[in-house]
């Protein structure tokens, strides 16, 4: 790593996220979760039992954003598939655009295009090609492998977490066979949230009323084990990898966001910093994102989403971090995801009762 790297390690951007006022989308129907797929052009939303399908196409960045233009399109609804709320969406990370859904029916389903290849998409063009029922209860989280579209991991309000396989690594086949490989039941009720790190081989995760974070190591190949179990006093909302060796958590109800560090001697993870913010009561299916090419975390606590940058330095043993960013929602019924380069942030409210957008501005070179 060059000095000029070092340096832009060392020194995190300033930025916000502006509203994009043209690009607000009215939704009455609750909309528990939203994703984006690869490179901005398609979105998936919850609409109660349902899945909208959305092509979008994000304004260039300009001074006066509320002039600039941009549009979505509805392509297509995917209805009568699941029988409860959606509560969960994820696309895949390779440019196949196929996505995965979880519900309160217990079920998780696979959506793959018909057609292969992405810039030819037509309308109507995805179906459900794997249905998986191993779940007694509600789908509340679900993470997928950074590295392959093969694998991805799921949690539950019956206390498991399930480790899925595509017989298919590919993923080319209209009819996929995915496999429950491993399932971990070491939590005590609902499991809230999930994060993996950027190899694809840590996990963690935490439960609601037993106050626990498991730490997990693995592989799609190697039996998942857990490392450290970790009790906290207070429900636990939910959590992030920033690095390999640095995670957030936050606890229902704490006016502070709470981050452990590895040990490098035990290989433990211990209580490192709090970060303080604003908290009210919080609700559940609002994953915490870490978008390592901005340095950035995504993470919401009671009516309030943060925006928090992070200063790491170049051997990734220091660090600091700061709040950014607050957006005020008024009310804690608010759900959605920041892309995976961090351009773009979409939420739906319950408040407003609409999708809105809001698009990535550095502060610097304004």
């Amino acid at each position: 790593m060059n000095q000029q790297q070092q340096q832009a390690c060392l020194s995190p951007q300033s930025f916000e996220y502006e509203l994009l006022p043209q690009m607000t989308l009215p939704q009455q129907e609750w909309c528990y979760a939203i994703s984006i797929n690869y490179d901005n052009s398609l979105m998936v939303s919850a609409s109660q039992f349902d899945i909208k399908i959305y092509k979008i196409l994000i304004p260039q960045q300009q001074e006066d954003q509320s002039q600039a233009t941009g549009t979505f399109k509805e392509i297509q609804f995917l209805k009568g598939y699941h029988t409860n709320y959606v509560t969960t969406l994820n696309f895949f990370k390779s440019q196949r655009n196929s996505f995965i859904s979880g519900s309160t029916d217990s079920t998780i389903i696979i959506w793959s295009p018909l057609n292969n290849q992405s810039s030819t998409l037509k309308l109507n063009n995805w179906t459900a090609t794997c249905k998986l029922n191993d779940h007694s209860s509600w789908i509340t989280c679900i993470v997928v492998n950074p590295i392959s579209d093969d694998f991805f991991i799921s949690g539950s309000e019956d206390h498991t977490l399930k480790f899925w396989l595509c017989s298919e690594p590919n993923m080319e086949s209209s009819n996929l066979s995915w496999s429950n490989i491993q399932t971990i039941s070491d939590h005590n009720s609902c499991v809230q949230g999930l994060s993996i790190n950027q190899e694809g081989n840590k996990l963690i995760s935490c439960g609601d009323d037993d106050k626990q974070i498991l730490i997990m190591e693995g592989s799609k190949k190697e039996i998942w084990q857990v490392k450290q179990k970790i009790h906290l006093e207070g429900s636990l909302m939910r959590l992030s990898f920033i690095t390999n060796n640095i995670f957030a958590i936050q606890q229902q109800l704490k006016e502070y966001l709470q981050f452990y560090t590895k040990n490098q001697t035990s290989g433990e993870y211990l209580k490192s910093k709090l970060l303080p913010i604003q908290t009210e009561s919080c609700a559940i299916y609002f994953p915490s994102i870490y978008v390592p090419s901005k340095n950035l975390l995504f993470h919401k606590n009671g009516y309030n989403v943060n925006l928090i940058s992070f200063n790491l330095s170049a051997s990734l043993t220091e660090w600091d971090c700061r709040l950014e960013q607050t957006i005020d929602f008024g009310e804690n019924s608010t759900f959605g995801t920041i892309s995976d380069n961090g351009e773009l942030l979409i939420t739906w409210d319950y408040k407003s009762s609409s999708i809105q957008f809001r698009q990535y501005k550095d502060k610097s070179q304004a």
